[in-house]
């Protein structure tokens, strides 16, 4: 950071302001497992945009010459990001569309009573 801006920072310094949007959002109230998910599903938005330039260009002799891929490895890569751009919609509308699954209950035996008292599941 310091050869980037000229600039030093001392380190406390620099973590505080990395902890200060994860703290902002903890005291916001909002459910930490979705800030989570959030935090993966925005940045899943960038990265056809750099998958598919990134295999365009290595591809062409003219941009990287001697060094450029061949078929096989350019049909690979093809084959790679498209999974991984399929992978990364169905996440995205998975996320939007608010259908992920709700985490299974946990599964507990009762002790030597028919009576639940706890939050999970008796027989």
């Amino acid at each position: 950071m310091s050869g980037f801006l000229g600039r030093s920072l001392p380190l406390s310094v620099r973590r505080g302001i990395t902890l200060l949007p994860s703290m902002a959002v903890l005291f916001a109230g909002v459910d930490p497992t979705s800030a989570l998910v959030w935090s993966q599903v925005v940045p899943s938005f960038g990265i056809p945009f750099a998958l598919v330039p990134l295999i365009l260009r290595t591809r062409s002799r003219t941009a990287v010459g001697p060094l450029a891929n061949r078929p096989l490895t350019t049909a690979a890569a093809s084959v790679v990001a498209a999974l991984v751009i399929g992978l990364n919609a169905y996440l995205i509308r998975q996320t939007l569309s608010g259908s992920r699954r709700a985490p299974p209950r946990p599964y507990c035996f009762p002790h030597h009573s028919r009576v639940c008292t706890s939050s999970c599941y008796c027989m």
